[in-house]
């Protein structure tokens, strides 16, 4: 059996893996080879976790569909029914990866992305994997009951194709969307891609002044007047927007819902308002200087100075005229600072692709219903979630599930 695998990301090189596993366990003679238009494998997956690679997160060990809230729930059942958290951590130690837990998140020991891209390339050179970097796909094509891929480095043949050509984001990285013009000519539904856990763009010339303002906070997305979500994290000020980890997560959700949005900051959330104008009012009675000393020690100095500026109060002024309906004011901005939101970064900041290949297409086993032996799996797929080592588990999972059954399950047959 001869197996070709386009994309060698995670996905790629975990169905490259699990079917090689498979084939061996089966008694099976499987050849097995990934084509990648990069020049070495695995080059998002370098990057993840701003190079330490959040391998997984440990909720998914008792709650594993809470961070995927948009997603097809159904799909997602089944595949962490058959490759799961805990098979995920059982298959890196397996490739010599010791586990470091971080408060729920999973990282290699060694804190290094490199180190996991190392072990996953070391496993597809012991079992003979065959590896075509820097190859540019033209076309696939059905024949008989296989595949023929004519590339930039050959013409290529099997009997079961896996699409693991991850989406659009960072492409840079070779994730540049190609995969989707595959799936389509196989007659698959793709979902529009858009942007996923990436930045908001503000609206408002003030950004630039509070550029680079980090702190935690609480924010809540509001579309068309109504909360969708509220996330607890860090808030990154940037010179067109906001992001952060929170940020990023209720990005994920625009795409689905109806505009406006805005987001709402309540930048102290552990304070009520009355503790804050409470403080406020105390911090004018007792301690003498200008207004501009007014939110030292309580917000960055960049953001004080913006809500000063925006409660027309100036700098210069002694503190002690700054007047109860004045504090009033700034207290409210401090708990619901309204930021009005006009779009999403681009792809090249992604961390991933909202859409992708339709899930409704295809079998529980990741086989498409249109065209047997074809296989998906990774961020191709329209099955996303938010920051914290869930998307990487959903490519851990796909690769499993696709590599496996691309050996063991028997194929439709094609009735065309």
């Amino acid at each position: 059996m001869n197996i070709l695998i386009t994309g060698g990301g995670p996905a790629g090189m975990t169905a490259a893996i699990k079917a090689a596993e498979a084939g061996e366990n089966a008694g099976k003679q499987v050849n097995i080879t990934i084509l990648d238009h990069s020049d070495r494998l695995g080059k998002k997956l370098r990057m993840t976790g701003n190079g330490h690679c959040n391998l997984t997160n440990e909720v998914l060990s008792s709650d594993p569909l809470s961070a995927y809230s948009f997603a097809d729930q159904r799909m997602l059942r089944n595949l962490f029914d058959r490759f799961g958290f805990e098979d995920t951590l059982a298959f890196f130690r397996s490739l010599g990866i010791c586990i470091r837990n971080r408060d729920g998140l999973i990282y290699p020991y060694s804190d290094e992305a490199v180190s996991v891209v190392s072990a996953l390339s070391g496993a597809l050179e012991r079992y003979g994997i065959r590896v075509i970097t820097d190859c540019g796909i033209r076309k696939i094509d059905r024949t008989g009951s296989g595949f023929t891929a004519e590339t930039t480095k050959g013409v290529f043949h099997a009997d079961r194709l896996i699409l693991a050509c991850g989406g659009a984001s960072y492409p840079k990285t070779g994730s540049d969307g190609s995969g989707y013009a595959l799936a389509k000519s196989f007659g698959h539904r793709v979902n529009t891609p858009v942007p996923g856990l990436v930045r908001l763009v503000g609206k408002g010339s003030f950004f630039k002044n509070v550029a680079g303002v980090r702190m935690k906070g609480r924010m809540s997305l509001f579309a068309d007047g109504r909360v969708i979500k509220t996330e607890d994290g860090e808030l990154q000020l940037t010179e067109k927007g906001i992001s952060g980890i929170a940020v990023m997560n209720l990005s994920n959700l625009l795409s689905a819902e109806k505009g406006p949005f805005s987001v709402r900051i309540d930048l102290m959330p552990e304070f009520s308002e009355d503790m804050i104008r409470s403080m406020l009012a105390d911090k004018i009675r007792t301690i003498p200087g200008n207004a501009a000393e007014l939110f030292t020690g309580i917000l960055p100095r960049k953001l004080g100075a913006h809500f000063l500026k925006t409660a027309k109060i100036r700098p210069d002024i002694p503190m002690k005229e700054i007047g109860s309906q004045q504090i009033k004011k700034l207290t409210e901005t401090v708990k619901k600072w309204e930021i009005g939101i006009e779009d999403t970064g681009s792809f090249e900041e992604a961390q991933i692709t909202l859409g992708g290949v339709d899930t409704a297409d295809l079998e529980d086993t990741l086989e498409s219903r249109i065209v047997p032996g074809l296989y998906f799996a990774g961020e191709i797929l329209d099955l996303h979630g938010f920051c914290g080592g869930y998307n990487l588990q959903l490519c851990w999972t796909t690769g499993a599930v696709a590599g496996v059954n691309a050996v063991c399950a028997p194929t439709k047959v094609d009735i065309k």
